[in-house]
């Protein structure tokens, strides 16, 4: 699997959303990962393998999908897909290169997009290829991934699964 780059207009769903998420009373909680790497995180729409369904846990959900499927039709990217989760993720630099494990998101087929909202580094692998993420970028690719933590900084990152049909 490959990584894409998608181009991302900064429209202003997008502008409202980064602004929201990087202002200094924006609730985060703290996860011990699965994949070796403590983060802080804001579920948006839970996984469905939890309950079978997705259940919506943010207010903040709404804006963050008028943004996504905003930049997804500027990329003419098809409109038969739906969400599965969608989260915020912020990792914090240790002064190392420490990489989280790989992993896969859901057991089942699904694509995951990446909005990068910080520029800190962290690079982000898919397979054998990686992106070196700048503040603004957009990703889509499905398969194995892991990343690395910021060089400095917070890095944080919109997640976003979906289905496609």
């Amino acid at each position: 699997m490959s990584i894409e780059k998608l181009s991302n207009p900064c429209s202003f769903a997008y502008s409202y959303i980064k602004s929201v998420i990087l202002k200094n009373d924006f609730r985060w909680s703290l996860y011990d990962s699965e994949t070796g790497v403590p983060y802080y995180g804001h579920i948006l729409l839970n996984r469905p393998e939890l309950n079978r369904y997705s259940s919506v846990f943010s207010e903040h959900l709404d804006p963050v999908v008028c943004a996504v499927d905003e930049i997804l039709k500027h990329n003419n990217f098809t409109n038969n897909y739906f969400y599965l989760r969608s989260a915020v993720n912020c990792t914090i630099s240790d002064g190392t290169n420490k990489q989280t494990a790989k992993h896969v998101d859901h057991d089942f087929p699904h694509k995951n997009i990446l909005l990068y909202l910080t520029d800190t580094g962290g690079r982000t692998f898919v397979e054998d290829t990686y992106h070196d993420p700048k503040e603004d970028d957009v990703i889509i690719f499905s398969g194995s991934h892991w990343n690395e933590l910021p060089k400095a900084g917070r890095r944080v990152v919109i997640v976003n699964t979906i289905y496609t049909f």
